[in-house]
């Protein structure tokens, strides 16, 4: 096992020639993952980033993983999301650094250990589902289709889709720029695999930078042609500090309660494309995509445009938009507007933010208790009076006014339908719910994000040139202290992560000194280049996990893992299965389950050796018991004495065992007792335990 700390990381720096190149690699795929996962948990941008920045400077410090890199996990979104909704982010920040603490007190008392407990196959088979799931999440990103969010790796999406419809959705509404940056972004990347490795320069310049590059500069060069721009949801999306123009839709937010210093602040405003929802009879919207669950009321922050085309029953279909508001900009006396957001944000201990309803913990969004009782009644009463209305019409004989009214009474209706009455107000909890709550969620953080980081620590270095092993209570204290550290600046909870730490390996990282060159790059370029940054297409990212997710999954492990026989290879290609219908966790627990009955049953068959001969007209049993004998074993040792006869012999073989289970030891005893009866001869070859105290290498104070 290699040192590790703060000063190891100088002589590490040796590999500066393959480290610089690859944590460069690294940090590009980072970007977008980032702002995704801080996206998809209801934190902000920079909550995403300065957790990548923590995991890369910080984790990697005290880290003893070699070429592990930590940062916002997807797996940790189902726990964070509805905790930031119902604490509020300041007491989740609280969550989190409590959270690190826990993971540090576990390291110290050598909990790590678990990760040694998960089979090879379960490990195998976790990199490549995730290889698989790699490729099928970033092929909706390849053709411009980015609606969900960078790094899911969970087969049920936030957008109501799940990863096989969601690439059906995205061959449906392709974006000819982006296909065509992902084209050309491979073709250099298979070039630069097949070619330009033989080169010296290759090992410093990277194939996965040179496309960046390449789509960095053909995103340019469509933005001059009609139609074939690339809009914000296509490119990295990183936060700029000081622009020249405010984005279309921006609103002025009032004077008196925005600018306390006498500056001008706007609001920026992007709006995005919903589902199309019909309205059916009962009084209820539909989504067209999932006709069979429908709501009484839409949201508050929905639009809606009106299509031409109704829905099959007639009923009329709506394009549902949401606005969302984004950063808040002021004027400056440079005539810039610049960005009004703290850099950090810090924990604070405050019940007034706590919303008075459960966590539910694996869902997109807290557990609110959205009472749709009096707005049910609302409108019931206001639909009463506009049937009213339309009785009363019939009485009109001027068509052409009857025909304005109904008009009227329709566009009504159809805005009583679409409004939504407001969230009751939440009056907060009481400080010793709160703290309980902040509590709980800071042990599920804890745990969870330890299992993630000890199961990624143990994948990182089955792919390690290597083979370096990493101290695994050494990784969980250095995750304590990053996410102390991360909880501490505002920063999401961090993990070791498999997709950034096989892009390490795969671009040529030799050591730690590449993670932190990641984390370098996040901490200077975000806050220096963003321009340049937020003109990446997603779809040159998705051309360079591509190449990930296929090294990963390759056609080779499938055919190694066969080789090994069918004890191997089932639980392989189970835990495979099973992460990509469920998610890491999930799927690693069934693959567990799996691989522990395979285990069983080795125990079973192999506990006991039965061979019967007959001498002098006796039939002599030979029975030979493994070394280690459990209870699950006594239907097969029942059964074997079973078969002895009386008269004959039966001789037992303990010489290598080297534990036997009270219930096996009954067993044998009660059939000592009988034997008497039915005259049957036992031999015992080496007496339980006596070759074992013979044996120095054996187990020590053994007794038989």
């Amino acid at each position: 096992m290699k040192r590790t700390g703060p000063l190891t990381l100088l002589s590490e720096a040796k590999n500066w020639k393959t480290d610089v190149p690859s944590g460069l690699v690294v940090f590009l795929v980072a970007i977008p993952l980032c702002l995704g996962i801080a996206l998809a948990s209801g934190g902000s941008a920079m909550s995403g980033i300065i957790a990548g920045i923590v995991g890369g400077l910080i984790v990697t410090l005290f880290s003893n993983s070699s070429l592990g890199v930590s940062g916002p996990a997807a797996g940790l979104v189902a726990i964070v999301a509805p905790a930031i909704a119902q604490l509020g982010f300041q007491n989740f920040l609280l969550a989190v650094v409590l959270s690190g603490v826990i993971q540090f007190v576990l390291g110290i008392f050598k909990a790590g250990v678990i990760g040694y407990y998960f089979p090879t196959s379960v490990i195998k088979g976790m990199l490549a589902a995730i290889g698989l799931i790699i490729i099928l999440k970033q092929i909706p990103h390849a053709v411009g289709y980015d609606k969900d969010y960078e790094g899911d790796l969970a087969f049920s999406q936030a957008d109501g889709h799940n990863t096989f419809t969601e690439i059906w959705q995205a061959f449906q509404n392709p974006t000819p720029t982006a296909l065509i940056i992902t084209l050309v972004c491979l073709a250099i990347l298979v070039l630069w695999e097949m070619k330009m490795k033989k080169f010296a320069f290759a090992k410093i310049v990277q194939g996965p930078l040179v496309a960046v590059l390449a789509g960095i500069a053909l995103n340019l060069a469509f933005c001059g042609v009609d139609n074939m721009k690339l809009n914000n949801d296509q490119v990295v999306s990183l936060p700029v500090w000081n622009i020249d123009e405010l984005p279309e839709g921006s609103i002025a937010l009032d004077k008196d309660k925005a600018s306390p210093d006498g500056m001008e602040r706007f609001q920026t405003r992007t709006i995005k494309e919903g589902p199309i929802v019909f309205k059916a009879e009962d009084g209820k919207f539909y989504r067209e995509d999932n006709p069979e669950s429908g709501v009484a009321k839409l949201p508050d922050d929905m639009i809606s445009e009106k299509l031409n085309d109704p829905a099959k029953d007639g009923s009329p279909r709506f394009q549902l938009s949401v606005v969302k508001n984004g950063p808040v900009y002021f004027k400056g006396e440079d005539g810039k507007y610049h960005l009004d957001a703290p850099l950090f944000i810090f924990p604070h201990f405050d019940p007034g933010k706590v919303k008075a309803t459960d966590i539910q913990f694996g869902h997109g969004s807290h557990g609110a208790d959205h009472s749709t009782d009096s707005a049910d009644v609302t409108k019931a009463e206001t639909e009463a009076k506009l049937n009213m209305l339309d009785d009363a019409i019939k009485g009109v004989s001027d068509e052409d006014a009857a025909k304005g009214m109904r008009s009227t009474i329709q566009e009504l209706r159809e805005s009583l339908l679409l409004d939504s009455s407001k969230e009751p107000a939440e009056g907060g909890a009481t400080p010793f719910r709160t703290a309980t709550l902040i509590l709980l969620t800071a042990v599920t953080l804890a745990i969870v994000a330890s299992l993630e980081s000890l199961l990624c620590a143990e994948a990182t270095d089955k792919l390690d040139p290597q083979r370096r092993q990493t101290d695994l209570n050494q990784e969980l204290r250095a995750q304590g202290i990053g996410n102390f550290v991360s909880g501490l600046f505002g920063g999401l909870p961090v993990t070791q992560v498999i997709v950034r730490s096989s892009t390490n390996i795969q671009s040529g990282g030799q050591s730690r000194f590449a993670s932190f060159v990641h984390g370098l790059f996040l901490v200077t370029c975000v806050i220096a280049i963003p321009y340049v940054l937020n003109l990446i297409p997603l779809a040159s990212l998705a051309a360079i996990l591509f190449v990930v997710g296929y090294k990963l999954a390759h056609p080779s492990k499938f055919k190694e893992m066969y080789a090994n026989g069918w004890t191997q290879f089932l639980p392989f290609v189970i835990t495979i299965g099973a992460i990509l219908a469920t998610d890491l966790l999930i799927g690693i627990a069934i693959g567990l389950i799996v691989s522990l009955f395979f285990i069983l049953q080795g125990t079973y068959f192999k506990s006991l050796w039965t061979k019967i001969e007959e001498k002098d007209g006796q039939k002599i049993h030979h029975l030979t018991l493994a070394e280690q004998v459990f209870f699950i074993n006594k239907g097969k040792i029942q059964e074997a004495i079973q078969q002895v006869r009386p008269g004959g012999k039966v001789i037992i073989d303990t010489t290598n065992t080297v534990h036997m289970d009270q219930d096996v030891r009954d067993i044998f005893t009660d059939f000592q007792t009988n034997a008497e009866f039915d005259n049957i001869e036992i031999e015992w070859v080496e007496p339980l335990g006596t070759a074992v105290k013979k044996d120095p290498a054996r187990v020590e104070g053994f007794e038989g």
